[in-house]
Protein backbone atom coordinates (compact mmCIF):
# COMPACT_ATOMS: atom_id res chain seq x y z
CA UNK A 1 0.00 0.00 0.00
CA UNK A 2 2.99 2.52 -1.25
CA UNK A 3 0.07 4.12 -2.95
CA UNK A 4 -3.22 5.26 -2.07
CA UNK A 5 -5.18 6.49 -5.58
CA UNK A 6 -8.60 7.67 -5.66
CA UNK A 7 -10.66 6.10 -8.69
CA UNK A 8 -9.32 9.00 -10.90
CA UNK A 9 -5.74 9.09 -10.23
CA UNK A 10 -5.37 5.26 -10.86
CA UNK A 11 -4.21 5.98 -14.99
CA UNK A 12 -2.19 8.75 -14.29
CA UNK A 13 0.00 6.59 -11.70
CA UNK A 14 0.62 4.18 -13.99
CA UNK A 15 1.70 6.49 -16.48
CA UNK A 16 4.31 7.93 -13.50
CA UNK A 17 5.69 4.72 -12.73
CA UNK A 18 5.86 3.48 -16.62
CA UNK A 19 8.13 6.61 -16.92
CA UNK A 20 10.08 5.18 -13.97
CA UNK A 21 10.48 2.04 -15.62
CA UNK A 22 11.67 3.23 -18.61
CA UNK A 23 13.94 5.40 -17.50
CA UNK A 24 16.01 3.51 -15.37
CA UNK A 25 15.28 0.22 -17.54
CA UNK A 26 13.97 -2.01 -14.54
CA UNK A 27 10.65 -4.33 -13.67
CA UNK A 28 8.59 -2.83 -11.18
CA UNK A 29 6.34 -4.05 -8.84
CA UNK A 30 4.22 -1.23 -6.84
CA UNK A 31 1.78 -1.88 -4.62
CA UNK A 32 -0.90 0.47 -3.99
CA UNK A 33 -4.48 0.42 -2.79
CA UNK A 34 -6.95 1.39 -5.16
CA UNK A 35 -9.79 3.38 -3.23
CA UNK A 36 -12.64 3.19 -5.69
CA UNK A 37 -12.40 -0.43 -5.83
CA UNK A 38 -11.61 -1.08 -2.23
CA UNK A 39 -9.16 -3.74 -2.78
CA UNK A 40 -4.78 -3.63 -2.55
CA UNK A 41 -3.04 -4.24 -5.68
CA UNK A 42 0.40 -5.18 -6.50
CA UNK A 43 0.98 -3.96 -10.36
CA UNK A 44 3.96 -5.37 -12.35
CA UNK A 45 5.67 -3.02 -14.78
CA UNK A 46 8.02 -3.66 -17.40
CA UNK A 47 11.48 -2.04 -18.47
CA UNK A 48 9.36 -0.69 -21.65
CA UNK A 49 6.66 0.92 -19.61
CA UNK A 50 4.45 -1.75 -20.27
CA UNK A 51 1.85 -2.56 -17.70
CA UNK A 52 2.32 -6.69 -17.73
CA UNK A 53 0.26 -7.76 -14.35
CA UNK A 54 -1.90 -6.34 -11.72
CA UNK A 55 -2.99 -8.60 -8.88
CA UNK A 56 -4.72 -8.20 -5.68
CA UNK A 57 -4.21 -9.58 -2.50
CA UNK A 58 -6.28 -12.21 -2.04
CA UNK A 59 -5.88 -13.74 2.16
CA UNK A 60 -7.18 -10.93 4.33
CA UNK A 61 -6.01 -10.53 7.59
CA UNK A 62 -9.58 -11.01 9.98
CA UNK A 63 -10.19 -8.50 12.22
CA UNK A 64 -7.43 -6.28 11.28
CA UNK A 65 -8.51 -5.72 6.96
CA UNK A 66 -11.84 -5.59 5.62
CA UNK A 67 -11.80 -4.69 1.97
CA UNK A 68 -12.62 -6.62 -1.06
CA UNK A 69 -10.28 -9.81 -1.42
CA UNK A 70 -8.96 -11.08 -4.82
CA UNK A 71 -10.29 -14.02 -6.10
CA UNK A 72 -7.02 -15.83 -6.05
CA UNK A 73 -6.34 -14.99 -9.34
CA UNK A 74 -2.20 -15.50 -9.65
CA UNK A 75 -0.05 -13.09 -12.04
CA UNK A 76 2.68 -14.74 -13.67
CA UNK A 77 4.81 -12.43 -15.85
CA UNK A 78 7.79 -13.29 -18.30
CA UNK A 79 9.91 -10.08 -17.36
CA UNK A 80 13.48 -9.94 -19.17
CA UNK A 81 15.13 -10.99 -16.19
CA UNK A 82 12.90 -13.56 -14.94
CA UNK A 83 9.47 -15.50 -14.73
CA UNK A 84 7.86 -13.29 -11.78
CA UNK A 85 4.86 -14.20 -9.90
CA UNK A 86 3.36 -11.72 -7.19
CA UNK A 87 2.09 -11.92 -4.01
CA UNK A 88 1.02 -9.58 -1.35
CA UNK A 89 1.46 -9.40 2.44
CA UNK A 90 -0.76 -11.73 4.62
CA UNK A 91 -0.98 -14.12 1.10
CA UNK A 92 2.72 -15.34 1.73
CA UNK A 93 1.43 -17.20 5.31
CA UNK A 94 -0.87 -19.48 2.84
CA UNK A 95 0.81 -22.26 0.63
CA UNK A 96 -2.85 -22.40 -2.01
CA UNK A 97 -0.98 -19.43 -4.27
CA UNK A 98 2.27 -20.20 -3.50
CA UNK A 99 2.29 -23.72 -4.80
CA UNK A 100 0.21 -22.49 -7.96
CA UNK A 101 2.98 -20.22 -8.15
CA UNK A 102 5.55 -23.02 -8.51
CA UNK A 103 3.27 -24.88 -10.86
CA UNK A 104 3.68 -22.23 -13.08
CA UNK A 105 7.78 -22.48 -12.96
CA UNK A 106 8.30 -18.76 -11.80
CA UNK A 107 12.03 -18.34 -10.50
CA UNK A 108 11.21 -15.27 -8.34
CA UNK A 109 8.30 -14.41 -6.28
CA UNK A 110 7.49 -10.49 -5.76
CA UNK A 111 5.92 -9.46 -2.13
CA UNK A 112 5.31 -6.13 -0.89
CA UNK A 113 4.34 -6.72 2.88
CA UNK A 114 3.43 -4.06 5.10
CA UNK A 115 4.53 -5.73 8.80
CA UNK A 116 4.49 -4.44 12.93
CA UNK A 117 7.57 -4.98 15.30
CA UNK A 118 6.11 -7.79 16.90
CA UNK A 119 5.48 -10.38 13.74
CA UNK A 120 7.83 -8.99 11.18
CA UNK A 121 10.96 -11.93 12.29
CA UNK A 122 7.65 -14.84 12.25
CA UNK A 123 6.23 -13.70 8.62
CA UNK A 124 10.02 -12.68 7.29
CA UNK A 125 10.51 -16.80 8.44
CA UNK A 126 6.84 -17.69 6.83
CA UNK A 127 8.08 -16.30 3.22
CA UNK A 128 11.32 -18.41 3.91
CA UNK A 129 9.43 -21.60 4.11
CA UNK A 130 7.45 -20.95 0.96
CA UNK A 131 10.86 -20.63 -0.38
CA UNK A 132 11.88 -24.07 0.34
CA UNK A 133 8.24 -25.83 -0.27
CA UNK A 134 7.99 -23.90 -3.61
CA UNK A 135 11.78 -23.97 -5.09
CA UNK A 136 11.53 -20.19 -5.85
CA UNK A 137 13.57 -17.51 -4.58
CA UNK A 138 11.62 -14.07 -2.67
CA UNK A 139 12.22 -10.40 -3.54
CA UNK A 140 10.15 -8.98 -0.29
CA UNK A 141 9.76 -5.23 0.14
CA UNK A 142 8.08 -4.46 3.84
CA UNK A 143 7.31 -1.32 5.51
CA UNK A 144 7.43 -1.92 9.49
CA UNK A 145 9.32 -4.82 8.76
CA UNK A 146 11.75 -6.53 7.03
CA UNK A 147 12.47 -6.06 3.70
CA UNK A 148 14.36 -9.19 2.68
CA UNK A 149 16.07 -10.80 -0.52
CA UNK A 150 15.88 -14.88 -0.06
CA UNK A 151 16.93 -17.60 -2.48
CA UNK A 152 14.88 -20.83 -2.88
CA UNK A 153 16.20 -22.54 -0.32
CA UNK A 154 15.48 -20.19 2.27
CA UNK A 155 18.44 -18.15 2.69
CA UNK A 156 18.56 -15.05 3.82
CA UNK A 157 20.63 -13.13 1.02
CA UNK A 158 20.56 -9.57 2.71
CA UNK A 159 17.59 -8.08 4.84
CA UNK A 160 16.87 -4.30 6.19
CA UNK A 161 14.46 -3.51 9.41
CA UNK A 162 12.27 -0.84 8.65
CA UNK A 163 12.33 0.06 12.12
CA UNK A 164 16.02 0.29 12.89
CA UNK A 165 17.42 1.59 9.61
CA UNK A 166 14.89 2.99 7.35
CA UNK A 167 13.30 2.92 4.19
CA UNK A 168 16.48 2.21 1.62
CA UNK A 169 17.95 -0.16 -1.30
CA UNK A 170 18.61 -3.63 -1.10
CA UNK A 171 21.07 -5.56 -3.29
CA UNK A 172 22.31 -9.29 -3.54
CA UNK A 173 23.37 -11.16 -6.24
CA UNK A 174 20.74 -14.23 -6.49
CA UNK A 175 20.74 -17.26 -8.46
CA UNK A 176 17.20 -18.09 -10.10
CA UNK A 177 15.62 -21.68 -10.97
CA UNK A 178 12.81 -22.48 -12.37
CA UNK A 179 10.41 -23.22 -9.33
CA UNK A 180 8.17 -26.88 -9.60
CA UNK A 181 8.42 -29.32 -6.54
CA UNK A 182 6.76 -32.11 -5.25
CA UNK A 183 4.66 -30.66 -2.51
CA UNK A 184 3.33 -27.78 -5.03
CA UNK A 185 1.79 -30.93 -7.01
CA UNK A 186 1.10 -33.03 -4.27
CA UNK A 187 0.36 -30.84 -1.98
CA UNK A 188 0.06 -32.40 2.00
CA UNK A 189 -0.76 -35.90 0.93
CA UNK A 190 2.71 -37.39 0.89
CA UNK A 191 3.98 -36.26 4.10
CA UNK A 192 0.21 -37.71 5.61
CA UNK A 193 1.14 -40.74 3.41
CA UNK A 194 4.33 -41.03 4.84
CA UNK A 195 3.14 -40.57 8.49
CA UNK A 196 0.73 -43.43 8.10
CA UNK A 197 2.97 -45.75 6.61
CA UNK A 198 5.33 -44.81 9.29
CA UNK A 199 2.30 -45.49 12.20
CA UNK A 200 1.40 -48.50 9.81
CA UNK A 201 4.94 -50.35 10.00
CA UNK A 202 5.10 -49.34 13.86
CA UNK A 203 2.00 -51.16 14.78
CA UNK A 204 2.98 -54.10 12.61
CA UNK A 205 6.49 -54.44 14.05
CA UNK A 206 4.76 -54.45 17.54
CA UNK A 207 2.25 -56.95 17.09
CA UNK A 208 4.87 -59.38 15.30
CA UNK A 209 7.36 -58.72 18.21
CA UNK A 210 4.83 -59.08 20.68
CA UNK A 211 3.70 -62.57 18.79
CA UNK A 212 7.04 -63.78 19.55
Amino acid sequence: VALYPAADEVEPVYAALSDLARDTRTTLVVGYYDVGLDENHAVVIGPDGAVYGDYVKTHLIPGFEDYNAGDGRRVTVDSPAARLGVLICQDDNFPDLARGYSRDRVSLLTVPTNDWAQVQEFHLQGVALRCVDSGFAVVRGATHGVSAIIDARGRVLARRDHHTEGAGPLVADLSLVRAGTGYAYAGAWLPILCFVFLVTAAAVGRRDGSSD
